[in-house]
């Protein structure tokens, strides 16, 4: 059911997106399109590897503590 969510919430974030940025894509050429979705999903790769780096130390902090 979890993959479920996922995968409607990634429809609805692609929906999102084409309306949002159809001027976008209808200015630009395919490799400007292609370039920006590259960095941008950088970016965000990076973002969700550095909370996944803070989230893991959080959790080995909290298995680690002596009471």
């Amino acid at each position: 059911l979890a993959g479920l969510q996922w995968t409607v919430n990634a429809y609805a974030l692609t929906l999102a997106g084409l309306f949002l940025f159809r001027r976008f894509m209808a200015e630009k050429s395919i490799a400007q399109i292609v370039s920006f979705l590259t960095v941008a999903t950088t970016a965000l790769s990076l973002t969700m590897g550095i909370s996944e780096i803070v989230g893991g130390a959080s959790a080995l902090a909290d298995l680690t503590e002596n009471d």
